[in-house]
């Protein structure tokens, strides 16, 4: 084993041991903490199943990355602390950087096999460059060291991405096996790296579908790396039209899959409040943005959310547009013509950008996550650590250089662990470097409310509210902390609000709002307003919205707000209009069925368990765990009336 492994395993220990107690963040909790399927409690194959397809999440739902935190939960005594669930993101993550030590070796070993047959340039390699193993070691420390690599570590549910990654690799590594040695192995071992390419190849995809993009990482090596090798090497032996078909028949496929993709992501624009022309425009900035936060980081710059990003609406607005194209035009043209004189330079920089291909182009996504970069980043630090090979300097004063960015590295990453070390502090430290994030702005504030400390909570969330001035939910959660501060909501807010709702001004966190209004109502006095607020905004969006699933939400917390104030029976019509909508959502169903039994009404109780059964046969998000209790319930109340 090679000698930097320990301490790629002790530093990146080290570096994220401050995190690793910090909280669960936004998708953590749909997916692991209210998400009753991960919470097992036996090894069983129906649990285990229903554990893997308990989301949404993807195409795929992503079974294999819920099956470990099915098995996190139960491994760790049926626990729901993060602690466990982070150490096993950041195992996934060194495992993930000793993929990356054996992925680089082999193309650093078969570059160094093939140096003579490379021209040289003014940036040639120095006279004795450092060993493949030593640059592959110091390629997997930086990469695992990297600060950008911290959202897929401490965010939970990330582990999507880096569990993806970890078979990418797998798959990646049994290629270039294949490639470089497969003449030195029997059928029998050829075999069987095949097929754990294949298998690896597989749970990437149910990991997270950005495994997809494993053949173009493939052809990409075989651009950059195999260029003089079999059967690439046999092209100018074709005829003109040979070369013809072939160059035509890649393009008529790759138009395919180009239009394929515009025509699956356009209809997710519709709940987007940007177009598809924008969002490629934008991510022409973000990537620049990504760039630099892997080469050159500034802990200032990270952030969860990086909201503040104003959307390009044109080639010149804003004018950075224009510059961030041409820049990203300028890098790939430079890195296509070194192909042959500084291979692995060019192999990196395509390497970033094909890993970005999937995330960062057309989908409907949001605009930028940090944790997309997690594999592409391998490209810019192979390139980067190639470069730096290439100055000529002694070998001390390159191991130098390389100290000297790891510890930049290492401590960058480690002060962000640190940050993340709880919800207050890392809500803190994002409103103090993103002070124009409106979400970073409504992190401090819910932060702040759980804390106790209410009057924070209002100020950060009206400025939340004049950062986006367009979005419902920051002034929905202020009239929500008002009324807890006793404060009476201001009729003004109230009036804006009902303007953007009849406007359709509605996302995900303008939901996730209302859901807080409802799961947070008071009795006090100073929430009788907000009550009455609440439900005409409800009332108005299941008015104007035309989508039954959406519709169904909007009667299901209508039925929840009427049950605080005791209109049962209002809540009942509520409920029932809800079920009707969507005959998937149980949740309706089982809050009529509490009401029931609170009423002492066996009959309706029973009639209503046994709708609830036959809903949950062909439910997408069965609820087996939950009808077993409830049943149990009501059977208690049935023999109490006997």
């Amino acid at each position: 084993m090679h000698r930097l492994f320990p301490f790629l395993v002790i530093l990146s220990g080290l570096a994220y041991l401050p995190g690793l107690d910090g909280p669960y963040l936004f998708d953590d909790y749909s997916s692991i903490v209210n998400n009753s399927y991960i919470q097992i409690t036996d090894l069983s194959v129906e649990s285990l199943y229903n554990a893997a397809f308990s989301t949404n999440t993807g195409p795929l739902r992503r079974p294999l990355a819920n099956l470990t935190f099915a098995l996190n939960y139960y491994i760790s005594g049926h626990s729901l602390a993060p602690f466990s669930f982070k150490l096993t993101n950041l195992i996934i993550h060194i495992t993930n950087g000793l993929f990356v030590f054996v992925f680089v070796l082999f193309i650093q070993r078969h570059l160094t096999s093939r140096r003579h047959n490379i021209p040289t340039t003014d940036l040639k390699a120095p006279t004795q460059p450092l060993s493949a193993v030593n640059l592959a070691g110091i390629t997997a420390l930086l990469w695992v060291l990297s600060p950008i690599m911290l959202t897929s570590v401490l965010y939970v549910v990330q582990r999507m991405t880096s569990l993806s990654t970890l078979f990418t690799l797998c798959a990646l590594t049994c290629y270039l096996q294949l490639r470089t040695n497969a003449s030195n192995m029997g059928r029998v071992k050829q075999s069987a790296i095949a097929a754990t390419l294949i298998i690896s190849f597989a749970f990437g995809l149910f990991s997270k579908e950005s495994a997809i993009l494993l053949p173009l990482f493939i052809i990409t090596l075989e651009y950059f790396i195999f260029s003089d090798c079999r059967p690439w090497s046999r092209w100018s032996e074709l005829s003109s039209k040979q070369r013809g078909i072939a160059v035509a028949g890649l393009a008529v496929i790759s138009t395919g899959l180009l239009l394929f993709v515009i025509q699956y992501a356009t209809p997710g624009y519709s709940y987007r409040e940007f177009s598809m022309v924008e969002r490629l425009l934008t991510e022409s900035r973000v990537i620049l943005l990504y760039l630099s936060l892997i080469l050159l980081p500034h802990i200032n710059d990270f952030a969860l959310y990086h909201d503040e990003i104003a959307i390009s609406t044109s080639l010149l607005n804003p004018a950075t547009t224009l510059a961030a194209l041409i820049a990203i035009a300028l890098l790939l043209t430079f890195a296509i013509r070194l192909r042959k004189t500084m291979p692995l330079l060019a192999f990196g920089v395509v390497w970033f950008f094909v890993g970005h291909l999937l995330e960062s182009t057309f989908l409907p996504l949001e605009i930028i996550h940090e944790h997309r970069n997690y594999l592409p980043a391998l490209g810019l630090i192979i390139a980067a650590v190639d470069l730096l090979n290439r100055l000529s300097i002694s070998h001390r004063q390159l191991y130098f250089l390389f100290l000297l960015i790891g510890i930049v590295f290492g401590g960058t990453t480690l002060l962000r662990a640190t940050q993340w070390s709880s919800a207050y502090t890392l809500a803190s430290y994002e409103a103090q470097h993103h002070p124009n994030s409106p979400s970073a702005m409504a992190m401090l504030a819910a932060a702040a409310k759980a804390n106790g400390d209410l009057s924070i909570a209002i100020e950060s969330t009206t400025q939340a509210a004049r950062l986006a001035p367009k979005e419902p939910a920051h002034l929905i959660r202020a009239q929500l902390f008002e009324s807890l501060a006793d404060i009476t909501p201001s009729k003004e807010v109230h009036k804006r609000i009902i303007e953007l709702i009849s406007q359709d001004h509605i996302s995900a966190k303008t939901r996730i709002a209302l859901k807080s209004v409802v799961n947070q109502a008071c009795n006090k006095e100073s929430c009788v307003p907000l009550t009455n607020h609440l439900r005409e905004w409800l009332t108005i969006l299941i008015n104007i919205n035309s989508q039954k699933h959406y519709r169904s939400l909007y009667y299901y917390l209508l039925g929840k707000s009427l049950i605080t104030t005791g209109h049962y029976n209002d809540a009942l019509q509520a409920f029932n209009r809800s079920q009707m909508d969507d005959k998937h959502y149980l949740q309706p169903l089982f809050e009529m069925l509490n009401i029931y039994i609170s009423a002492n009404k066996v009959r309706e109780a029973k009639a209503l368990l046994e709708l609830i059964r036959e809903r949950n046969i062909d439910n997408p998000h069965p609820r087996d765990k939950e009808i077993t209790l409830i049943s149990q319930t009501v059977r208690r109340l049935e023999l109490a009336g006997q």
